[in-house]
């Protein structure tokens, strides 16, 4: 008979061997679950407005009970924007193709007309013969994006004058306009 704090020496190979079977029986528990949500759920993915999907396949293929799984990765890419070809095509695709309902478009077009009627009351009807080298224009512009004055004789401008004074003058009463317009000129 043996004594009572005499243990018998335990087996570790089958006390390993016992936790493995515990582990792999839970492992093919799980993948049973998930082989039948494989078969049965459909994932369904919203493609975000203006954007192509992506898929990359990160290489991993995974076999679990004879479902072949790809770990895939799946991203939204800015798709590529196709430029109208003409005003009409514009108009089809936008919601609202009047420029005029567009404020700062609109101020900027509103402020040029403004300008050019302006510009013919100051010109007293004179109107710059681009053609003609020995005429000289005088010109508010823009340059470096800066307003500036300058002579010329060929550089055709919406903003000429038949003389400086008149240039000078038109500067001065309308630089708000001019700045408002500045985009266009």
């Amino acid at each position: 008979m043996k004594d009572k704090d005499e243990r018998l020496p335990i087996d570790k190979d089958a006390e390993d061997r016992k936790k493995q079977m515990k582990r792999l029986t839970k492992l093919n528990n799980e993948s049973q679950k998930l082989r039948k949500i494989m078969k049965t759920k459909k994932h369904k993915v919203e493609i975000p407005e203006g954007h192509e999907v992506g898929c990359t396949v990160t290489g991993k293929s995974y076999d679990i009970d004879g479902v072949q799984m790809i770990s895939t990765t799946i991203t939204f890419k800015p798709s590529k924007k196709e430029l109208p070809k003409t005003w009409e095509e514009y108009c089809k695709t936008n919601r609202s193709p009047n420029w005029l309902f567009n404020y700062d478009i609109s101020k900027r077009y509103i402020a040029l007309a403004r300008l050019e009627i302006l510009r013919d009351v100051y010109n007293d009807g004179w109107v710059p013969d681009w053609i003609d080298l020995d005429e000289d224009k005088y010109v508010i512009g823009f340059n470096r994006g800066a307003r500036t004055t300058f002579d010329t004789i060929t550089a055709s401008d919406i903003l000429a004058f038949r003389t400086p004074e008149l240039r000078y003058e038109f500067h001065s009463n309308f630089s708000e306009l001019i700045e408002q317009a500045k985009p266009l000129l």
